[in-house]
């Protein structure tokens, strides 16, 4: 979120959208590559190659691998992104054990939850600079390749990281949005008004909870028994 209102992207189908519904985040730092320096055309000089988490089958964590890749380019309207922080939500895991995003071809290159600072711009990219942080939600439910040094993302898609924000806290973008959209643009939550938000201990639940708390509204929640002792946040006067 911008200090105005989280971010917006092209709207998901409903079949997306719950697809995203029950994802938790849970930040991967990413140190940036010390390798040799290659200028190409239309980029700043970034590494040649760069580390990258793969899948070569659908399976179990363990068909995670680490591997190299070529840096990419960004296209018309992209900018490069040194990543600082990526999410693995439940789409992920999913994808991965063959049970999410269908997959073209392996290996694949998965994550769409993104924070990191721009080093690149393409053609007629100019809304971000090189040396800005930023955070988004990358190209879903197309691949976006976040768990890599480097990934290209739609200008479009990130918004400014507010200087208060970690990258790893701004990597949860995904469940960020799955919350807002679900209680402010199809819910039309108010203050004053009760909401019963279900998993409220999960990764979309307890954003939710955050969300429908700072406009007042009074929320019920369920939870998992071993879930019950959370801290609960007061209420704002």
């Amino acid at each position: 979120m911008d200090g105005r209102r989280p971010l917006r992207h092209r709207r998901a189908s409903g079949a997306r959208r719950r697809a995203a519904t029950d994802a938790a985040g849970d930040g991967i730092n990413l140190q940036r590559a010390h390798a040799s320096r290659a200028t190409r055309p239309g980029i700043k000089a970034v590494a040649d190659t760069m580390r990258a988490v793969v899948i070569e089958r659908f399976g179990p964590p363990d068909v995670l691998a680490a591997t190299t890749l070529p840096t990419p380019a960004p296209g018309p309207g992209e900018v490069l992104v040194a990543v600082q922080a990526a999410a693995v939500n439940a789409i992920d895991w999913k994808t991965r054990a063959g049970r999410g995003v269908s997959l073209g071809e392996f290996p694949a290159l998965l994550g769409w939850d993104v924070s990191g600072e721009v080093v690149a711009q393409g053609p007629v990219a100019n809304r971000f600079a090189p040396g800005e942080p930023v955070f988004g939600m990358l190209r879903f439910p197309q691949l976006a390749g976040t768990y890599a040094e480097f990934v290209t993302a739609p200008e479009a898609e990130l918004a400014p990281r507010p200087p208060d924000l970690s990258p790893v806290a701004a990597a949860g973008t995904m469940c960020a949005l799955t919350a807002w959209e679900s209680l402010f643009d199809h819910g039309g939550l108010r203050a004053g008004q009760r909401v019963l938000i279900h998993g409220g201990a999960g990764g979309v639940g307890h954003v939710a909870v955050e969300l429908a708390r700072s406009v007042d509204a009074e929320v019920i929640a369920t939870a998992f028994a071993r879930q019950r002792r959370l801290p609960a946040r007061p209420r704002r006067r």
